[in-house]
């Protein structure tokens, strides 16, 4: 029987199924982006000023993207660098969700980028902990 890691992906029947997972990095650093650029612009038409911190999502992202090449050729030392980058967002932004939902604030667009970036994040981190297992069963 093979083990089922997440019920959205399916069996990991081998390693040749996640031998891929630089692809799911390159997925999450764009979303990274495009949550960073989207809370930028966002933030400057309705008030008019730049928040520069909202770039920090992108910036992980851009990091992110630059070692898709590393996890590409099955780098160890590049894959758990971005596991644990993406780990150290995820608490992060966990956090600052927290924070921001506790000052009752509601859900503003803040909040709604903070749950996409969490959310990517630990399915990331899912797919990111299903391929080491499974690279590390291929050696056994």
């Amino acid at each position: 029987m093979t083990p089922t890691f997440f019920w959205w992906t399916g069996p990991i029947r081998s390693l040749h199924a996640m031998e891929k997972i630089y692809r799911v990095n390159i997925i999450y650093a764009l979303l990274l982006i495009a949550a960073g650029l989207v809370g930028f612009f966002g933030r400057y038409l309705d008030r008019g000023d730049w928040q520069y911190t909202s770039l920090i999502p992108a910036a992980f992202g851009v990091v992110l993207l630059t070692m898709s090449g590393g996890m590409k050729q099955h780098n160890r030392i590049v894959s758990h660098l971005v596991v644990s980058l993406t780990f150290i967002l995820a608490v992060m932004v966990a956090v600052m969700l927290i924070i921001n939902l506790g000052n009752g604030m509601g859900v503003t667009r803040k909040v709604v980028i903070f749950l996409v970036v969490l959310a990517g994040a630990l399915i990331a981190l899912g797919y990111y902990v299903a391929s080491f297992v499974s690279a590390r069963r291929g050696k056994e």
